[in-house]
C-alpha cells in the first residue's frame, strides 16, 4: 500500500500546469488530491503521537488559517 501511495504523488507531482502566459508552472493545487488521501492515516498518526504535539500543530494550523 505505501508503493501505491508513492506512485501517486509522484503521478500527481509530475503534473505539468501553464498559466496565461505559456510558462509552465506548479503550485500547492496538486496536491490536493494527495492531501486527501493522506488525510485517511491522520487519526492514528494523531493517536500515536503525543498530545501537546497534535495540539500544537492543530494551534499553528489555525493561526495560518487566520492569517
Amino acid at each position: 500500500m505505501t508503493a501505491a501511495r508513492v506512485i501517486f504523488a509522484v503521478l500527481v507531482i509530475a503534473l505539468l500546469g501553464f498559466h496565461d502566459d505559456g510558462e509552465p508552472s506548479w503550485g500547492p493545487r496538486y496536491l490536493t488530491a494527495v492531501f486527501a488521501l493522506w488525510w485517511v492515516f491522520v487519526p492514528a498518526g494523531a493517536a500515536q503521537a503525543r498530545r501537546a504535539l497534535v495540539v500544537g500543530l492543530l494551534a499553528a494550523g489555525a493561526v495560518v488559517q487566520l492569517l
